[in-house]
């Protein structure tokens, strides 16, 4: 609902297809938001992984490359588990054990790159049409032949050429980060029998 007031929009039952609230859930999908809303924490992990990978690339003349670096390497690291019941993935992640001050530490180093962590849930939302029509592997090889055919005489190469880097960079960690699902729940449908089917088609 947050999302919805910072754009101006009505609550989501208005624009079709949801519904009108916790009361109309199915009892597993309620049991699966009475979870959530239990256990959600701040990411605050969060700060130190970008600050972590920031670090890491100073030096790095490109701004674009650095963040598509710290994504990537957010994407890497963040912790990430599947629910009971839970069928599309993806939940906000757990706050592991973080020294305080390393928190404090990443939060003032991210305030001087002008690196601005907080963002509205949809703030972004990706274009997933065209995802699941070429596939991660697809858009990552039509980033690789942009990047081949620019012209060497081409004045933006230069911008170009890093902003197709630097998305590869980006698209490979959230490659990654599908993975790490993926195998994780090969893994809960060995060890779960009973869930072995839902996990499969999750």
């Amino acid at each position: 609902m947050e999302a919805e007031r910072l754009h101006g929009m009505g609550p989501a039952w208005e624009l079709g297809g949801l519904t009108a609230g916790p009361a109309e859930l199915q009892p597993g999908t309620a049991q699966l938001r009475a979870e959530v809303l239990r256990r959600q924490t701040p990411f605050l992990a969060r700060r130190v992984l970008l600050a972590e990978s920031l670090r890491a690339s100073e030096g790095t003349p490109w701004w674009i490359l650095r963040r598509a670096r710290a994504t990537a390497h957010l994407l890497n690291r963040c912790p990430i588990a599947i629910r009971k019941g839970e069928r599309l993935v993806g939940a906000h992640p757990a706050t592991p054990a973080v020294d305080s001050q390393a928190v404090a530490q990443a939060e003032a180093y991210l305030a001087r790159q002008s690196f601005h962590v907080r963002a509205a849930s949809g703030q972004v939302a990706l274009d997933l049409v065209t995802i699941l029509h070429h596939g991660l592997d697809g858009l990552l090889a039509q980033l690789r032949r942009l990047r081949a055919e620019l012209r060497l005489l081409d004045p933006h190469r230069a911008e170009r050429r890093t902003f197709y880097e630097a998305a590869e960079i980006a698209l490979e960690g959230f490659q990654r980060f599908v993975l790490r699902y993926a195998l994780l729940a090969r893994q809960q449908a060995a060890a779960e029998a009973a869930r072995r089917d839902e996990l499969l088609a999750t």
